[in-house]
């Protein structure tokens, strides 16, 4: 009787039965804290052969194929990679919402026109016939043809500023317009590049699911190598297959979310959602005084556009309210010009003339007072947008900061931790080749590289997401 010393002796219940023993016949029986052998038949000869292997019966994984979107798109950006940059450019040619902010702008634009056209001349040019006559066939007595023409000009002299204040609130309104349009520009780049990293993430994790898919595939060769040779366990295979189809159905949503991040950005960027785009590994420039976060509140509050227009627009609003106020002011103009009628030719007699029209609306119905209100209403919503404006300016940098601080340290963490994990395969696969280690250890370890390989993409994508979100919140539009 031996003793098999791949077994520990303990207290069980049944015999167990070694693997590595079937082969000689050997039983083993472990009980009561001691070992037993007994013969089960005769040893077989060194010429006897080994039994044959038992091959799980379980199916095969299909690789999953790329998926490719049909497009004839007439927007070609050629088959180079293109830069977060390039891309911004794009969106502030070809997005909507910047045709928008133009056409608001030119709305303002005749604005201020129109309220600037009551400071100059104005010329008015008149014709006209009048022709009088008896009702009644043949009856011609009292009949009358008049033609007359004339050319007048009038020039406003004053209005105590009233015509002024107007052009001026007109011209506030303008600034406050171009100030959007900048506004809208950094909204837009920024949405680009939000969805430029993102892009770029998802294709850096479907790079990492193909090699994941390409590492199941090599531990299943290797699980199935050894149990083909008699020395692993069926259930290798099984788990193999598993991990393997688990890894495929992770490739197949990584890529997935590759292709609808290409149209989201697509979109953002104003072109047909189907155009084919590469993204080009791209980085978010530092800011000057990044770590000081009083210094990047105080650009904000200066810098930012949607600051500004608030700003402007309380500067509108005064104006509005001087406006108002002026409602009922006394108007005095000069007019002159000629004229001329007769019965046949308008020219042959002419008259001219200058006059000085002074206008006074002495009671209006209230229409003033209620005026000023509303001018006064105007300029406290205008006042208080400024105080919202500049508390979310604040929030936006503070939230950005931690942010950025936060990601940048995960990001050290990260790739200490694809460090350890890539080490922990390593070790559990050569345990594994070495007869010394389980199946099992290979398929954890690969599972926490996965997982520390995507934590390290996230982060990554996270610094230039919150450094392109603090640029922004700052006022900078690239």
């Amino acid at each position: 009787m031996r003793l098999c010393r791949q077994l520990k002796p303990s207290i069980i219940t049944r015999p167990q039965l070694c693997r590595a023993c079937v082969c000689s016949g050997v039983l083993v029986v472990a009980s009561f804290g001691f070992a037993q052998t007994k013969a089960t038949g005769p040893v077989q000869s060194s010429q006897t052969q080994p039994a044959k292997p038992v091959i799980p019966n379980t199916p095969d994984v299909v690789l999953p194929q790329a998926q490719v979107l049909p497009t004839d798109t007439q927007l070609k950006l050629g088959s180079a990679p293109i830069t977060v940059h390039e891309a911004i450019e794009i969106a502030l040619r070809r997005q909507s919402q910047i045709a928008k902010s133009q056409g608001s702008l030119l709305s303002a634009q005749g604005s201020v026109q129109q309220a600037s056209a009551g400071l100059r001349p104005q010329m008015t040019a008149t014709a006209g016939y009048f022709g009088k006559g008896a009702i009644g066939a043949g009856n011609t007595q009292g009949a009358q043809n008049l033609y007359s023409a004339g050319v007048g000009l009038s020039q406003l002299l004053m209005d105590f500023g009233r015509t002024r204040d107007q052009v001026r609130q007109e011209r506030a309104l303008e600034r406050a317009a171009i100030q959007s349009i900048d506004a809208v520009n950094q909204e837009v780049a920024l949405q680009v590049k939000l969805d430029f990293y993102a892009l770029v993430q998802a294709r850096a994790n479907e790079a990492l699911g193909e090699a994941d898919v390409a590492n199941r595939q090599r531990q299943l060769d290797e699980a199935s190598a050894k149990v083909t040779s008699g020395i692993g366990a069926p259930s290798d295979i099984v788990q193999a297959k598993t991990n393997l189809a688990n890894a495929s159905i992770s490739l197949i949503e990584v890529r997935s979310a590759t292709l609808l991040g290409r149209m989201t950005l697509a979109l953002d960027m104003g072109i047909d959602p189907l155009t084919p785009i590469t993204p080009v590994e791209s980085s978010e420039p530092s800011l000057e005084g990044e770590g000081d976060l009083g210094v990047l509140i105080s650009k904000a509050l200066s810098d930012r556009p949607d600051v500004k227009v608030a700003k402007t627009q309380i500067a509108a609003a005064d104006a509005g309210l001087s406006v108002a106020r002026k409602a009922s002011s006394p108007t005095l103009s000069l007019t002159a010009g000629t004229s001329g009628q007769d019965a046949s030719d308008p020219l042959k007699t002419q008259l001219g003339y200058v006059g000085l029209n002074l206008g006074w609306t002495f009671g209006d119905g209230g229409t003033r007072s209620g005026q000023i209100k509303q001018a006064k209403g105007s300029l406290q919503i205008a006042r208080a947008n400024l105080v919202q404006v500049s508390q979310q300016a604040s929030n936006l940098v503070g939230s950005a900061f931690v942010d950025l601080s936060s990601a940048q340290q995960r990001v050290t963490l990260a790739k200490v931790a694809v460090a350890n994990a890539a080490e922990f395969v390593r070790i559990s696969e050569g345990r594994y080749d070495g007869g010394l280690g389980a199946f099992l250890d290979i398929t954890s370890a690969q599972s926490s590289l996965v997982t520390a390989q995507r934590s390290l993409n996230q982060a990554l994508a996270d610094v230039q997401r919150a450094r392109a979100r603090l640029r922004n919140a700052v006022g900078i539009l690239e």
